[in-house]
């Protein structure tokens, strides 16, 4: 009898039923054993939820703390730079660069990627460290005409991050400016409104796209975008493009021809607020003046004809510098009609004497040799019958402002 009522208190109790003889108050042995295993089993799990809850509390404390004292940055998409902050920030700037093929070619001297490369470096010691700065490019040796990518994001405390990405950059590829132009409207300005754009390049469109009306897309989009376009010595037609890409993005279009438009079009283009602009080159506490011309050596070290890959002729010539200390250069080294005089000052004009040209760019070095290819066809196809031929190179420094420092004796090749 006894154990009857027993199974039908457990029965009563496992359907959350309430009968007299199942309650705790039940003298019987077993409805007493059975209350006090469920009010532990209840303490048990409540100490439990207790336990995490107070791991999670601590944890979240934690990084609170480390966010606070600057450990810790994040970005969460959907969000722009003002809601993050909680405060009026400084609206953000972003690069975008050219890294196509014709990057390559002489700009004042020196291939258009170091000028561009230089000029960035430059603007980006200048804008104050509270503006959030990204980065851009296409080409840079991706083939075909989606090759933009995204460098850097916007964000600030990245100028390093940025001018290392920078450095790396080798120009080959098209000029995809429409693609390009699709893709920040995609992946950055919807969460960074405001945004300065700095477009720079030294070709118009290659890739069959529109670029001015992916200008007209991001302004219907209400992003409050200003397009600045720099046109890096480009022809009348190209610069038409370009100016027309900056009027439709509520910018202006910046015309460069020599290294000090190129300073001042890179300053202005990204100084809507709070940059600091200049004439003058900006040089940091760690960077050291360039070398006296008596520091530096440099001579093309030999030349010999051969047949390439295809069984062309051509010269491989080599090349070495020394300099008394380390720092950015570039080797230049042009196939001419007429020497100039070597040694320090002068320079090699780019006129009609000028028949090709190749570089070798040098990161932090104090010495450096390196090999050129020149085509024998296309160059004797522009000399005329029985006249010499005469390689000389030039050493810039490109730490700051490219500056030519010395120019190695002419070697006479015979065609």
């Amino acid at each position: 009898m006894h154990f009857t009522k027993s199974k039908q208190n457990r029965q009563a109790n496992l359907n959350g039923r309430d009968h007299t003889s199942g309650s705790c108050g039940d003298p019987a042995p077993w409805p007493q054993l059975q209350c006090a295993w469920r009010w532990l089993a209840a303490r048990r799990n409540a100490d439990w939820f207790a336990h995490r809850f107070r791991l999670v509390i601590w944890a979240l404390a934690a990084v609170t703390l480390l966010a606070g004292l600057g450990y810790l940055e994040w970005h969460p998409i959907g969000t722009s730079l003002r809601a993050e902050t909680g405060k009026t920030a400084k609206s953000p700037v972003l690069f975008i660069l050219d890294a196509s093929g014709s990057m390559t070619e002489l700009f004042s001297g020196v291939p258009r990627m170091v000028a561009a490369r230089v000029m960035l470096f430059e603007q980006l010691e200048k804008l104050d460290a509270d503006v959030p700065v990204g980065l851009v490019a296409y080409g840079n040796r991706i083939a075909g005409c989606r090759s933009a990518r995204i460098y850097g994001s916007i964000r600030t405390q990245n100028r390093r991050d940025l001018a290392e990405q920078v450095k790396q950059m080798h120009p080959a590829g098209a000029t995809p400016i429409a693609n390009t132009l699709k893709l920040i409207g995609t992946n950055l300005l919807p969460y960074y409104p405001g945004t300065t754009v700095v477009l720079i390049s030294d070709g118009a469109e290659s890739c069959g796209g529109d670029p001015v009306r992916e200008a007209q897309k991001l302004m219907q989009r209400g992003y409050k975008v200003k397009l600045n376009v720099i046109g890096l010595d480009v022809d009348r037609i190209t610069a038409m493009q370009l100016g027309a890409i900056a009027r439709t993005g509520q910018g202006q279009y910046f015309d460069v021809k020599n290294q000090t438009d190129f300073a001042n079009a890179v300053a202005l283009s990204s100084s809507s607020q709070s940059a600091t602009v200049t004439n003058e080159p900006t040089i940091t506490t760690d960077q050291k003046p360039a070398p006296t011309n008596s520091d530096v050596l440099l001579k093309i070290s030999k030349v010999y004809p051969m047949q390439d890959e295809n069984g062309q002729m051509v010269w491989h010539v080599t090349h070495a510098f020394e300099s008394s200390q380390a720092s950015n250069y570039v080797v230049v080294v042009k196939a001419l009609r007429q020497p100039v005089n070597p040694g320090p000052g002068g320079r090699i004009p780019g006129d009609k004497r000028l028949l090709a040209s190749q570089s070798s760019l040098y990161f932090q070095s104090d010495s450096g040799a390196g090999k050129h290819v020149f085509a024998m066809a296309p160059i004797k196809e522009a000399l005329s019958a029985g006249s010499p031929l005469y390689l000389q190179a030039e050493l810039w420094n490109t730490s700051d402002v490219p500056n030519l420092i010395y120019i190695s004796e002419a070697v006479l090749v015979k065609p």
